[in-house]
């Protein structure tokens, strides 16, 4: 109980976090030692202690290990212990300082402040005895201060470490690796520091960091360029500012070896160095990640690692250390590239497009290019390039906007980067592209830098600074159409929501390296929105969008529609407006097929803060849900919902809709959404004009459900897990069977929204699943995550489905491979009672390392159907027997029955026996069935379960050999008469038995 105390002293306490090896370890040594020395003089403690550490190296771990604990967890008395483990240590504190590091890299978080003072002190006493690879230690505890992060707990972290290693100068200038350590950090953590409560710390950093660049400048080279962008960040810093001046203008001042910026510019960083910026927590996150989250499933560990890690706003600055591990650190195997886990480029574009700050953006941006700009074949590596131009590629078709901005500063870096520098920076770039083709990272470049999905000035920017790579002409197709009704097909032309979507990357689920098709470059050049205008892409206003999309005005013929759209911009949340415009469209006389796809691009444009906003209210009601409807976008919807199909007003309006889903898919679930709303006026059919929508467009309605649905998840999944009850109610057919679908929402829900929807299928509200669909849809989930799986098991157990849907699947079942499905079903089959039937499926999926899991079902079964499993287990042993026996008498192959083996059916009964008192095998049935396995089966098998026979009562064992004739012939008279059924044969046999023991008798 002391120790446990003691431990909590350590530790801050968690219910989550449950005691580990590593703890174990820490309170075992930790109580021996206080065992040790408890109540003894210096003297005499210093004399058991060497007397225990040198009778075996057992004893000299715990020792030292228990002291070092003992150091951590008493301020009052650490210099003791520390003193003790100097003393006493035979291996120069080698071993400590290796628990040490374990420590420091797996529970750091969890250690206490004074825990962590006491590690500093710690510290500072190896440095002072000059331990070896304390630096080792040292640079453990850096890795442990996260960038971005302004708690008071940090910045008191870092002041504490900063001091220490000011005291501890001499030593550390024996260690230059340490000393570029150091510099990194703290060059990186001084750009956080810049708000006013950081003053005086900054200010020690800043003393500090010029003192070490000054003065060991030529140790601090070593970093390479990186140093370089770091010092971009703090440049305007005064005593920093001067440092540049000499790095530019007097780089002799620093070193006599140092020519220049260019040196360090064309110095590769070393990944030990971009490790350092992550803590071990975030890098075990991150590599997670990216080596086994399958692509389309990353959305829930994104959306944690963004609440954790990138929630407050100075956090931004740590998407720059995140890029840079990414592209100088994870390098994964041609294995891995050509797997379903979630590519790099993928993991970059969310950092990318979910930052909140301009000056991040742009800081993103560089990191992810920076090895670009001085790229050498023979000194760099391709792999630090391919992800931003992955990014850029696979980004062009779903959200140009993404590709659009990195393009737009891969051509403005050239001259800005550093203008003496400027034919370097475009070799450096043209290198990198060279290599990009020569690995076959991506066939060509022309779909890329020369696309009419660009604006005309950023196109014109790409052929001036990229000709080489812009001379393949593309062969494209007419101006973009979609294609099929899936997601990945839908061209976005108009400009990213301006929201902070986590997934806006997520939409293209192709491999990494695998080559789409070309790129489209007779896209229709009135698109005006459809060409990305880079510079601010993000954060444009809604208004100048607007009036960018009305430059294309003038295609319009008649001159009312002009005029209600010029009106419509101005006034874009006016229903009124809206109403007279579609009165006006209606009315129009002259021949408008040629108009319909200009008209829809307008009012797109007119109306994009209504296309990307979020529409489920945060309080749903009728009285919020009627004012999200009020909105010109939904009067569209309403006077085609009021018209009748066959009405010119109907049909106007459905070619309207169905050109202005083109060029936003969003379109489609903002439809699903207006008729769930509006429901009340359509009561009869309410989803009939979705159906008419679709059948107009030449949409399957399956896939297009699909397909919308997966756009709604994609942009809004309180609205996603809102719609899906009445999808489910109203499109039955669709839905129903449709494995992807349920997919897409077991991955989208939250336990509350899972709740929700287990609550409507009590009710009877919702039915997601039947019984011709149900195994087929089970088996395709059997390869899920396991949270979808846990969904999909939660929902069938809320439909309440018999057990015999579900049996059939068991068999195809592994433990091993399928843990959460067998799990699940045994949570079912525990509250059903037993059948031979049943018992044939649990036992036929249980291999080896199933049985513990399927006995203690029969445990629970065996506490109330003891009879029914009793005649169960005689049933399937005299399958085998009987097969057997049929084997004697015959040349013939027997096919075997199905189900479970004798092997597994007797396994099954030994563990249940095993595992639990009961009578099953004092059971007449089960002793006559083991009576008879036991003359049929092989001596492996009468070994392997010698103690279940030898639970088989004397008078029911088989008959000595002499009287074998005699025997066999009752047997040949049984088999003769057996029933066609196998309850007949069953209720026969005790009888049967009966005239047998009568025999055995007489002849004794």
């Amino acid at each position: 109980m002391e120790s446990k105390s003691a431990l909590g002293k350590l530790f801050v306490p968690s219910t989550l976090d449950a005691k580990d090896e590593l703890e174990e370890k820490l309170e075992k040594s930790w109580g021996s030692v206080q065992s040790l020395i408890n109540g003894l003089s210096d003297k005499e403690t210093h004399d058991i202690l060497n007397t225990t550490v040198s009778s075996s190296a057992l004893q000299h771990e715990e020792v030292s290990i228990g002291l070092l604990t003992a150091a951590l967890l008493d301020p009052s008395s650490s210099a003791k212990r520390i003193r003790d483990l100097l003393l006493i240590s035979r291996d120069g504190l080698q071993l400590v300082l290796s628990f040490t590091n374990q420590l420091i890299l797996k529970k750091f978080r969890r250690l206490t402040d004074a825990s962590k003072q006491q590690l500093l002190l710690l510290l500072r006493e190896f440095i002072r005895s000059s331990i070896n690879a304390t630096d080792t230690l040292c640079l453990n505890l850096l890795r442990q201060i996260p960038g971005g992060d302004l708690s008071p707990k940090n910045l008191v972290f870092i002041e504490a470490m900063l001091d220490l290693l000011s005291d501890s100068r001499a030593w550390m200038e024996k260690q230059p690796h340490l000393i570029a350590s150091v510099v990194y950090t703290y060059l990186r953590l001084v750009e956080d520091h810049l708000a006013p409560q950081c003053v005086a710390l900054r200010q020690k950093e800043v003393v500090f960091l010029i003192g070490m660049l000054r003065d060991r400048f030529t140790d601090c080279m070593m970093i390479g360029r990186d140093l370089v962008r770091l010092l971009q960040n703090v440049a305007r810093i005064p005593e920093f500012d001067r440092f540049w001046r000499d790095l530019l203008h007097n780089p002799t001042s620093l070193s006599p070896n140092f020519t220049g910026l260019l040196q360090l510019l064309q110095m590769r960083t070393s990944r030990r160095f971009l490790q350092l910026r992550l803590t071990p927590d975030m890098e075990e996150k991150i590599v997670f990640l990216t080596s086994q989250v399958r692509f389309g499933n990353q959305k829930r560990y994104q959306d944690w690692f963004q609440r954790q890690y990138l929630a407050t706003p100075e956090s931004q600055s740590l998407r720059c250390d995140l890029i840079r591990f990414i592209v100088g650190v994870i390098h994964p195997t041609n294995e891995l590239l050509c797997s379903d886990v979630i590519p790099r480029w993928a993991v970059i574009g969310w950092l990318l497009t979910t930052c909140t700050s301009n000056v991040a953006a742009a800081n993103a941006k560089l990191a992810l290019f920076y090895d670009w700009l001085f790229y050498d074949p023979e000194k760099d590596n391709i792999m630090n390039v391919e992800p931003a131009i992955l990014v850029m590629h696979h980004s062009m078709r779903p959200h140009p906007a993404v590709t659009a901005t990195l393009l737009d500063f891969l051509c403005r870096v050239i001259p800005n980067f550093y203008p003496p520098l400027l034919d370097k920076v475009r070799q450096g770039i043209h290198n990198a592209l060279r290599q990009i083709l020569k690995k076959g990272v991506l066939p060509s470049l022309s779909p890329l830098f020369d696309n009419n999905r660009l604006d005309k000035e950023l196109r014109g920017m790409l052929k001036e600074n990229f000709s080489e790579f812009c001379d393949n002409p593309q062969t494209a197709p007419e101006a973009v159409k979609v294609l099929d009704d899936s997601p990945a097909t839908y061209a976005r032309y108009l400009p990213m929501p301006r929201e902070n979507n986590v997934h806006d990357l997520d939409a293209p689920k192709v491999e990494n390296h695998v080559t789409e098709p070309d790129f489209s470059d007779e896209d229709n050049e009135d698109v005006i929105n459809g060409k990305v205008k880079l510079k601010d892409f993000k954060y444009k206003p809604v208004e100048e969008v607007k009036q960018t999309a009305l430059e294309g005005v003038d295609k319009i013929r008649n001159e009312t529609l002009k005029s209600y759209l010029r009106q419509l911009a101005e006034e874009s949340d006016s229903c009124v407006l809206m109403e007279n415009f579609v009165k006006a469209l209606v009315e129009v006389d002259e021949e408008m097929d040629d108009q319909y796809s200009p008209l829809a691009m307008l009012i797109c444009g007119v109306l994009e803060d209504q296309l990307t906003e979020t529409l489920l209210p945060n309080q749903v009601n009728e009285e919020t849900l009627a004012e999200s409807l009020d909105k010109p976008l939904f009067v569209l919807f309403r006077n085609l919902s009021q018209s009748s199909s066959d009405d010119r007003e109907n049909e106007i309006l459905l070619n309207l809709i169905s050109e202005m889903h083109q060029y936003y898919p969003s379109l489609g679930y903002r439809l699903l959404y207006f008729l769930k709303a509006n429901s009340e006026e359509n009561a009869k059919d309410p989803y009939s004009l979705y159906k008419d929508f679709n059948d107009h467009a030449d949409r399957e309605l399956k896939s297009a459900l699909l397909a919308d649905m997966e756009c709604c998840q994609q942009d809004d999944q309180g609205l996603f897990c809102w719609l899906i009850p009445d999808l489910y109610k109203h499109f039955a057919s669709c839905c129903v069977k449709n494995a992807e679908l349920l997919r897409l929402m077991a991955s989208s829900v939250d336990a509350s929204q899972l709740n929700s929807l287990i609550c409507s299928v009590i009710r009877g509200d919702v039915v997601m699943f039947r019984k011709d669909s149900f195994v087929p849809v089970l088996k395709t989930s059997l390869t899920w995550e396991t949270w979808e799986q846990m969904c999909v098991w939660q929902l069938v157990s809320a439909h309440n489905i018999p057990v015999s849907y579900v049996a059939p699947l068991l068999s195809s079942l592994s433990v091993t491979r399928h843990p959460e499905a067998m799990t699940a079903m045994l949570s079912l089959f525990r509250h059903e009672k037993p059948s031979t039937e049943l018992l044939k499926n649990i036992m036929s999926s249980s291999g080896r390392k199933g049985l513990e899991v399927s006995t203690m079902l029969l445990v629970q079964w065996c506490k109330e159907y003891e009879d029914v499993l009793s005649q169960s287990f005689s049933s399937l042993i005299n399958l085998h027997v009987n097969l057997a026996k049929r084997k004697r008498g015959s040349n013939q192959t027997q096919k075997p029955p199905a189900g479970p083996s004798l092997d597994q059916v007797l396994g099954h009964l030994q563990s249940l026996c095993s595992a639990i008192k009961t009578s099953i095998l004092n059971s007449e049935a089960v002793q006559q069935a083991l009576q008879q396995a036991s003359t049929t089966c092989s001596d492996s098998q009468r070994k392997k379960f010698k103690d279940l026979f030898a639970e088989v009562k004397p008078k029911n064992l088989p008959k000595s050999p002499v009287k074998k004739g005699r025997t066999n012939k009752r047997n040949h008279v049984s088999d003769s008469s057996e029933s066609s059924s196998e309850e007949e044969e069953i209720k026969t046999k005790p009888a049967k038995k009966r005239r047998t023991n009568t025999v055995h008798s007489d002849s004794e």
